[in-house]
């Protein structure tokens, strides 16, 4: 029942505060809605991952769907929500096959939780592995227990390349019974990141509580930043750390001419002073360069020491010796 200047405020807001792609939900109910959505968000040059519900509708219907949010802004579709918990696997599978001929330019899948991943459901016949599993479903949850889920859909799809994104949790009330602190949404976000996920969302709405905002905000704006590093395709080892790698994630890219360190620390207790050594074969230009923090550390013999606080990330950036640069 929403008027078209309230769905059209809500793009614009996002746009406001930074953000350049958002994750829409249309279903046959609200597809005005939907339309005025995607007409903003492409005015605003805002990409959108889609996600409809047509799995309930006749053939006409669906079709008729499709073609009223047929926008060049869009890039992905998301067309099965946690198909697990009532679909019966072989039902999914033949409807995501249906659904990717129908999107031949798109990548199509479903979101699923943490059940559908290891069974392989729906012979996991998703362009895109995603998942949903929230720190604020559960009172006892921890950000490492969240993270690890990432370590499972690499598994999944190691061997077709497939790749990982994290349906997050943002602002959530009230479904759940409290939002992240600002420190467990910066460590859940790049948690996952340096575990390897290339696509992120945040489930579901805009944070109501300070901390948790000023994150979305910080967060958005890094990441941004860091899009062309963390999906460079330039070949590097991974930098080694001295402490637990499943608490301290560590991910290592190399982009024009430099080399960076995402790591973060997943636990909520601090690590103290950890040792990072960087991919053998290196020769550095000089000390690392510490992203987002206005600080510097010394690199000598290609390793460098920092401390690392709980739910801390920190992202470096070493400039390689020109004889490096050229390889």
């Amino acid at each position: 029942h929403q008027k078209r200047e309230s769905v059209v405020g809500a793009v614009d807001f996002a746009h406001r505060y930074g953000f350049r792609t958002i994750h829409i939900l249309i279903d046959n109910r609200a597809v005005d809605h939907g339309v005025w959505a995607l007409e903003r968000a492409r005015e605003k040059g805002m990409l959108v991952q889609l996600w409809t519900k047509q799995d309930g509708l006749s053939d006409e219907e669906a079709a008729a769907l499709r073609n009223r949010l047929d926008f060049p802004n869009v890039f992905a579709q998301m067309v099965m929500d946690e198909p697990e918990l009532g679909t019966p696997s072989g039902v999914a599978r033949d409807f995501l096959r249906k659904m990717r001929a129908a999107y031949p330019y798109h990548p199509v899948h479903m979101n699923n939780t943490v059940l559908g991943i290891p069974n392989r459901y729906a012979d996991l016949e998703t362009d895109i592995l995603m998942l949903d599993d929230y720190l604020t479903n559960g009172e006892k949850r921890t950000v490492a227990s969240v993270v690890d889920a990432v370590d499972h859909m690499w598994r999944a799809g190691l061997e077709e390349g497939k790749p990982c994104y994290y349906f997050l949790v943002g602002g959530n009330f009230p479904l759940h019974y409290r939002e992240l602190s600002f420190a467990e949404q910066v460590a859940q976000t790049y948690g996952a990141i340096a575990a390897g996920c290339t696509g992120l969302s945040y489930f579901y709405g805009v944070p109501v509580t300070p901390g948790n905002w000023r994150a979305y905000i910080q967060l958005n704006r890094e990441v941004r930043s860091l899009a062309g590093v963390l999906l460079s395709e330039e070949t590097v080892e991974n930098a080694r750390a001295s402490a637990d790698p499943r608490m301290l994630r560590v991910l290592t890219k190399r982009r024009g001419g430099a080399v960076y360190v995402v790591a973060c620390n997943i636990d909520e207790k601090p690590m103290g002073t950890v040792t990072v050594s960087l991919p053998a074969g290196l020769a550095a230009a000089g000390d690392a360069e510490v992203l987002f923090e206005d600080r510097r550390v010394p690199l000598a013999d290609g390793a460098f020491r920092d401390t690392f606080d709980g739910h801390t990330r920190h992202v470096y950036r070493v400039e390689l010796k020109e004889a490096d640069k050229e390889e």
